[in-house]
């Protein structure tokens, strides 16, 4: 493997530590005046990620296409930005029945930092570099995650993805990301935290929103949504066997008590149920159906 050197470090503030002069009294100015400027903050947290329509519709498609090709979606981050990661990976395999391998996420310090602060983990480029490189093989994808834009480990695994040929999607609230190693930047203008450099605030925010994009409207385009049902959701306890009669129901187009018992026939797999009910056919020709057409439940029944 080529040798990968960390990027000469530049000497520019991100837009994240900031002061911001919007809340220069926060500590003196009471809870109800620092719930309006926390939400006031929150919500231009929102209209940032609007700014990156494109970017990040473009990332769901590059999404949804290592999915069909069957290859994995890693997410990157350290501190904050690696949980998020590792809560975008943990539940998109319930949410859309997708294997636990699919969406998998890597945060400075390993397993024990979604728990405990690793702070220096953040600062090693290499092996932010090791680290990603382990887990990838040939067209699996990275996602990159850093609020600065300059997290040395977050900035290894981008370097170590480019150059062994693998397509990469960073996400930051600052303009003085390093976006050398970037297929798609996706640039969510945040500004300054209502508690300077507290990036777990609106950066988060923000970027919870566009996690929660890409992956939904990836999801969308391989078939995991049906209208707007959840119809791939895996009923493994009884709030999910309840929700899975009701998108039955809804998707069917029957009463609640038909749907019960579709669900008992197929162990509550929604697209086929549905299918059973529109077509009129047997579990194992609606498995098949779906099987020929890939999942996507608006061609079998013709949508």
């Amino acid at each position: 493997m080529k040798k990968i050197l960390p990027p000469a470090q530049k000497k520019l503030i991100p837009q994240t530590e900031e002061f911001n002069a919007q809340t220069v009294d926060f500590s003196f100015a009471g809870p109800l005046k620092m719930f309006d400027k926390m939400q006031r903050e929150n919500l231009n947290a929102v209209k940032a990620v609007a700014k990156a329509k494109k970017q990040i519709t473009a990332a769901a498609r590059l999404t949804a296409q290592a999915y069909q090709n069957k290859s994995k979606i890693i997410f990157i981050g350290a501190g904050t930005s690696g949980r998020l990661g590792v809560l975008e990976a943990a539940e998109c395999p319930p949410t859309f029945s997708v294997d636990y391998d699919v969406f998998t996420a890597v945060i400075a310090g390993g397993k024990q930092a979604v728990f405990k602060a690793a702070e220096g983990a953040e600062d090693d480029f290499l092996q932010g570099q090791k680290d990603f490189l382990k887990k990838a093989k040939k067209g699996d994808i990275l996602i990159a995650i850093a609020a600065s834009g300059r997290t040395p480990y977050v900035l290894g695994a981008l370097k170590a993805a480019r150059e062994n040929g693998h397509k990469t999607v960073f996400i930051s609230c600052s303009d003085t990301a390093d976006t050398s190693d970037a297929d798609i930047f996706i640039y969510l203008p945040t500004g300054a935290e209502v508690v300077s450099g507290s990036t777990r605030l609106k950066a988060a925010t923000a970027t919870k929103c566009a996690l929660n994009m890409i992956t939904t409207i990836a999801m969308a385009l391989s078939g995991k949504v049906y209208k707007n049902l959840m119809v791939d959701v895996k009923a493994s306890n009884d709030k999910l066997r309840n929700r899975a009669v009701r998108l039955i129901a809804k998707g069917a187009e029957t009463e609640e008590s038909q749907a019960f018992a579709l669900a008992k026939k197929t162990g509550y797999n929604v697209k086929a149920a549905i299918v059973m009910a529109k077509l009129g056919v047997s579990f194992k020709k609606a498995q098949a159906l779906l099987a020929q057409e890939k999942g996507f439940l608006d061609k079998v029944i013709n949508e």
